[in-house]
């Protein structure tokens, strides 16, 4: 008898794992130690010692590098001394390159991605969307705005929603802010977006000029002068 450990321990090759070397393993039962496992793997036979009931062999990266993405298989055998034939097969998938990699969009924040007073006080929080694509439903994707990490739940059509709460969105910078959205696919390759949205929350100042205002009293022309005044001051 003869088994195949997972491959990578999730039976998945992502990005960074086809660019190195791959440990291989497995066990044998009623296997006497010095005898070879057959090791095929993308297309290449490797040979790997029983020691101690168990076998492991380091595929060189060049081997691992040229393996293409999709469903695969490795299949070991080995004979016990009488000449009697195990086998196992283990079918892994390789998610590395191209479209098969994840990726993650993020869609305007408010109408006109600009969040003004009234906006950054809603009690329902400032709300960001997006999209992703080969994330798995159920998953979290994780925005970053001004230091704090807030999650997001991949629906069934890859669309996801993280809240900025009320008090986070009061303390939110003047002027640009950056958004960072990240997650993972099942095999562990990462996707990333970064988009910005503008932050006017201080509201605009009214200046009463006090040569306008001599008595207490506003008077038509005063009014007429203030208007001009803020006017001017709002260009």
């Amino acid at each position: 008898l003869i088994t195949i450990d997972a491959i990578t321990g999730d039976d998945y090759l992502n990005t960074s794992e086809v660019g190195q070397a791959l440990q291989l393993s497995g066990t044998t039962t009623n296997v006497t130690d010095g005898q070879m496992v057959e090791i095929t793997f993308n297309g290449q036979t490797f040979y790997a010692e029983v020691n101690g009931g168990v076998w492991s062999y380091l595929v060189p990266d060049t081997a691992v590098g040229s393996i293409a993405d999709g469903p695969q298989q490795v299949s070991v055998s080995v004979n016990d001394i009488y000449g009697n034939v195990g086998d196992d097969t283990r079918d892994f998938t390789v998610i590395a390159r191209g479209d098969d990699l994840p990726s993650i969009t993020i869609n305007p924040v408010t109408s006109d991605d600009m969040v003004n007073y009234n906006e950054s006080r809603d009690p329902n929080g400032v709300i960001i969307t997006g999209s992703s694509q080969h994330i798995p439903e159920g998953d979290t994707i994780t925005v970053r705005v001004n230091g704090k990490d807030y999650p997001a739940t991949v629906d069934s059509d890859g669309n996801w929603t993280a809240t900025i709460p009320q008090t986070d969105a009061q303390n939110l910078p003047q002027n640009s802010n950056a958004i960072t959205a990240s997650g993972n696919d099942v095999a562990g390759n990462t996707a990333t977006a970064n988009e910005s949205f503008t932050v006017h929350t201080q509201p605009p100042l009214l200046e009463i000029d006090a040569n306008l205002v001599t008595d207490g009293v506003l008077s038509p022309v005063s009014y007429t002068h203030l208007r001009a005044h803020e006017t001017r001051s709002n260009v």
